[in-house]
């Protein structure tokens, strides 16, 4: 959070994120709970993969990967 301020704030890098940052639209600070967001994201990934027959090189469709982030 710290590195990601004085990089906006001080060093003037990225001021469309300063801007929004101002008007309260974002917040810099990442620290929140996501382990179970995570978890839910691999059961479905996992789901996926068990539904056909899944080869690691394949790459997700678009649909998969919305189906996941949902």
């Amino acid at each position: 959070y710290a590195y990601c301020k004085f990089l906006v704030e001080d060093q003037g890098l990225w001021g469309e994120l300063k801007d929004l940052m101002k008007e309260g639209k974002i917040n810099l600070n990442s620290h929140r709970p996501m382990r179970d967001k995570y978890e839910n994201y691999l059961l479905k990934l996992k789901e996926i993969q068990s539904r056909k027959e899944y080869d690691v090189s394949e790459y997700l469709t678009l649909e998969e990967i919305e189906y996941i982030l949902k």
